[in-house]
């Protein structure tokens, strides 16, 4: 069965991996499984991490990362505004 994968593929596989794809996204673009697509790494010498990507943050992650994004542009723009007004002044 795994035989039977074109070296394309194999190689198609291997480069999304590298890549950073998920193996979601991998799977539905070669409709592999994920165990196919796992031995298809190994025979192409890449030792696979099966640990899940964590991308997203959790929701009070987020707050807390736009409330510092917010305090950090009030700060910037009440720097801006003394520059300005400091211009002004010379």
């Amino acid at each position: 069965m795994y035989q039977d994968i074109a070296p394309e593929t194999r190689r198609r596989v291997a480069a999304m991996y590298q890549a950073g794809e998920r193996l979601k996204a991998i799977t539905e673009e070669t409709n592999l499984s994920r165990p196919t697509i796992y031995w298809i790494l190994r025979t192409e010498g890449i030792v696979p991490d099966r640990k899940p990507r964590v991308d997203s943050l959790s929701m009070k992650e987020l707050l807390e990362a736009l409330r510092l994004a917010d305090q950090e542009i009030g700060r910037l723009t009440a720097d801006l505004e003394r520059l300005r007004q400091q211009q002004q002044t010379t």
